[in-house]
């Protein structure tokens, strides 16, 4: 397991954890929803973090992570 965590990226983790435990999901979705007023989903297939709803959608792709 030490050895998987330390291959992946931080984006990778993340969405790990969010998929693994729901606690955690809903801490990483409070703190999305407090620094960007918006709602949050965790996507696996593809990799990807959806914020906001509708027309006024961004997808958060691991390419574009460290950025935000």
């Amino acid at each position: 397991m030490k050895e998987l965590l330390e291959q992946i990226t931080d984006f990778q983790y993340l969405l790990m954890l969010a998929t693994m435990d729901l606690k955690i999901n809903e801490t990483i979705k409070s703190a999305f929803r407090f620094f960007t007023h918006e709602n949050v989903i965790f996507s696996l297939d593809p990799p990807q973090i959806i914020i906001g709803q509708g027309d006024v959608q961004h997808n958060l792709t691991e390419e574009s992570f460290y950025d935000f």
